[in-house]
């Protein structure tokens, strides 16, 4: 049993969860990647369009994409709890999940560094708080690395290709351009608006 957690969401609030997460529902690839990496895949009861890693999360039902979410579905799984990505999916589900009693913690990854933080939140909602701590060191660690690897190289301006009809490129603030300047990156449309 997990115990009581607060947590801290996306838009400042705490999200307070009571136990152990046994059965949780992932609303995009990246966070149910987060709850493999913590130790937790076998927890994972679904989650959403393009989840491929590791291979396993293939197998992992669908219950629609970042986009848009099968909130029905969602509902009927009964999950414990449900993570959900702030900026990437529809405000609407999100508050609908909780109307309806779901727990929902949103998150927000805007830094590398804060992948470990969530990590060893998974970890500590579903018992598995040592692998999920090895996890979050190994990658403080590496970013560690790539950021004494590179603070003395001179800086590298860089395009990032999102798409190419229409073309469109990231900000400064995206988490791409955050961790491209770990290693020396300069985005030449940081300052642009989002």
């Amino acid at each position: 049993m997990a115990g009581k957690t607060q947590l801290q969401q996306a838009d400042g609030t705490s999200f307070a969860f009571d136990g152990d997460a046994a059965r949780i529902v992932t609303l995009s690839p990246h966070l149910a990647e987060i709850v493999y990496a913590a130790g937790a895949g076998e927890r994972l009861i679904a989650t959403v369009e393009y989840s491929d890693y590791p291979e396993a999360a293939k197998a992992v039902p669908r219950i629609g994409d970042a986009f848009r979410i099968d909130v029905e579905r969602v509902v009927a799984l009964q999950p414990d709890l449900v993570i959900a990505w702030h900026s990437g999916n529809p405000q609407a589900a999100i508050s609908q999940l909780r109307a309806l009693g779901v727990p929902v913690w949103s998150v927000e990854i805007s830094e590398p560094g804060e992948i470990a933080g969530i990590l060893e939140a998974v970890g500590a909602l579903t018992g598995h708080a040592d692998q999920a701590s090895t996890r979050a060191n190994e990658i403080r660690q590496r970013l560690e690395k790539l950021s004494s690897l590179y603070a003395n190289e001179p800086s590298l301006d860089y395009f990032y290709q999102v798409g190419a009809k229409p073309l469109f490129t990231i900000n400064g603030d995206q988490m791409i351009s955050r961790g491209l300047s770990l290693c020396g990156g300069e985005n030449i449309f940081s300052d642009e608006p989002g």
